[in-house]
Formats: C-alpha cells, sequence, structure tokens
C-alpha cells in the first residue's frame, strides 16, 4: 500500500527532527562568523572595488596581518598579498609592490612549482612592474626566465609564450636591440599563426586549420628559417590533420621531415625522436608497410631503453 501524503509528511517531520537532534545537515553560528582575516580582507575588496584605495590598504595590511598564522601554502596568504601588491601599485607605491610581488612569487615558486600558472601569472607582473619602474635591466632578466619556462610550457601545448614574446620584443626595442626585437616578433606572429590553426583544429574546423597551419608553415620558413625548432610542431599537426584526413602522402612527407628536423636539432639518440617514429610508424602500418613501420619501432624501443638505462645510472 502507497503512504498517503499526510504519513509521508509525517515521516519526513520525524526524519529531519533526528537530523537537527544529531547535529548532521545544521551548521552552529560560529561558521556563519568570518574571521578576522575574512572580515579584513572582504573589507578590503569592497573598498578597492569603490576606489577607496587607502581604506583597502589598510584593511588588507590587517589581513596581511591575520594571514600570518596560516601555513606558506595557503591560497588565502596569496590572494592577501596579491591583492595588497595590485593596492600599492594603485596608490604609486611601486617598490613596495615590487617587494610583495617578490615575496609571492618566492612562496609560489617554493611551493606551487616555478612553471606553476599562479607562479608565471606572478612573474608577470613583476616583469611588467620593473619595467614601469624603469628597472629595464630587471624587467630584461625576468623576461628572460619568463621565455625559458615558456619553452617547457610549450613542450606540452601550453601557447601562453606567445604573449611573453611580445612583452619581450618590446622591451628590446626600449632598451635598443632592435635585431632581437625583430627576432622574437617573428617568432610571435608564427607562434600565432599555429595557435589559430590549433584551435580550430580542436574545434573540427579542418579547413581553416589547414589554412592556418600551412601559413604557419610557410611564415616560419620565411622568417625563422628552415631548421627552427618551431618548425618541427607545425610540421607534426598539420601531418596528423592529413592523416586524419586519408592524405597519406602529405602526411608522410611532414611526419620525415618532422623526424629530420629533431634529428638535426638533438641528435639521433634524444628522447625528442620517440613522438615522430611513433606517428611516422603508426603512419606506415596503416598503409600495410609492416616492414618499414616495424623498423621504426624498434628503433623507439631501443632509444627508450638507452634512455631508461642512462637514467638509472
Amino acid at each position: 500500500m502507497r503512504p498517503t501524503r499526510r504519513r509521508r509528511g509525517a515521516a519526513l517531520a520525524a526524519a529531519c527532527a533526528l537530523l537537527v537532534g544529531c547535529g548532521c545537515g545544521s551548521r552552529s553560528a560560529d561558521e556563519h562568523t568570518p574571521g578576522p582575516w575574512e572580515t579584513h580582507y572582504r573589507a578590503g575588496l569592497e573598498a578597492m572595488d569603490q576606489g577607496r584605495y587607502a581604506t583597502a590598504d589598510s584593511a588588507l595590511s590587517r589581513a596581511q596581518g591575520a594571514a600570518k598564522a596560516f601555513t606558506a601554502d595557503d591560497a588565502r596568504l596569496h590572494r592577501t598579498i596579491e591583492a595588497l601588491a595590485r593596492v600599492s601599485e594603485v596608490r604609486g607605491q611601486l617598490a613596495r609592490a615590487d617587494t610583495l610581488y617578490q615575496q609571492l612569487l618566492h612562496i609560489q615558486q617554493e611551493h606551487l612549482g616555478e612553471d606553476g600558472d599562479a607562479s608565471v601569472a606572478t612573474f608577470v607582473k613583476l616583469a611588467q612592474l620593473q619595467r614601469a619602474r624603469g628597472d629595464l635591466a630587471g624587467a630584461d632578466s625576468s623576461y628572460a626566465r619568463l621565455l625559458s619556462i615558456g619553452e617547457e610550457r610549450l613542450r606540452q601545448g601550453d601557447l601562453g609564450i606567445t604573449t611573453t614574446l611580445g612583452h619581450a620584443a618590446d622591451l628590446s626595442r626600449e632598451l635598443g636591440d632592435f635585431a632581437r626585437a625583430d627576432s622574437l616578433e617573428k617568432r610571435q606572429f608564427g607562434l600565432q599563426l599555429y595557435a589559430q590553426g590549433f584551435d580550430h583544429a580542436i574545434a573540427g574546423r579542418l579547413d581553416q586549420a589547414e589554412q592556418y597551419y600551412r601559413r604557419a608553415l610557410a611564415t616560419q620558413e620565411r622568417l625563422q628559417g628552415f631548421r627552427h625548432p618551431d618548425l618541427y610542431r607545425t610540421c607534426r599537426d598539420l601531418a596528423r590533420l592529413y592523416e586524419g584526413r586519408g592524405a597519406w602522402v602529405q602526411a608522410e612527407k611532414l611526419y620525415r621531415r618532422g623526424l629530420n628536423l629533431q634529428e638535426g636539432l638533438h641528435g639521433d639518440d634524444h628522447p625528442a625522436l620517440n613522438e615522430p617514429l611513433d606517428d611516422l610508424a603508426g603512419l606506415l602500418e596503416q598503409r600495410g608497410r609492416q616492414d618499414e613501420a616495424r623498423a621504426l619501432v624498434l628503433r623507439a624501443d631501443a632509444l627508450r631503453r638507452a634512455i631508461s638505462a642512462s637514467q638509472l645510472r
């Protein structure tokens, strides 16, 4: 027999009473009361939004004092220092902002890694502040390190380096190093075209992706030469696009070119060869050229074993 609406309501009320009695599903009054850090931090953000920067500075400074009780990896501490640095910038206290960004960067790099998103974002702000303060040498050093970090992230598919290239080019021109500025801008342009092709490919717009990949490849060849490392990535992704469309001849040509590029850049026994060897082997296997594919697979396997053995030594 199905329970009546009244019986279901009574059962529900009893269940609620039981939950309240055991403390389940309820919150104490203390949980609704913000602590000192939250009170000061919220007040600081509200004052910032209203343009009352002196008040914001005072509130955030008190929040920073309360945050001293937190561990160094606590996000609340990071948010407080970052907000206080921004207020300092707005108030024209650039030296203080520099010190705060340096402090935040040190904490983030130690606890989140040098190449983490938060660390990189703070590093960018610091570099921009150094330039605004007229510390061009410091900014140049910061951008050089950011470019190095960007290279590592680029190997993982992160194209954030394109923005850094633009900032570094502007600074180089300000320093009078026009040749370096020109080189950085050329690389930025090629990577921007590649990035547009990648975005189209991810969205399934393969005709547009092919168009931008081809433009990127031609631009990189013209502006950077035929042996620049950036060409490998463009060749690889354009080859994969062709392979997916069944354009075997074009795909194989580009896969082989990518392999030759990596061999020329790194030698015959570098881990960077694993990917192009695997890509080309997979294509040849699809085309029924088993012997050629097997030879490439054996080469890649031998390379991986040699690398593993060297890491164990």
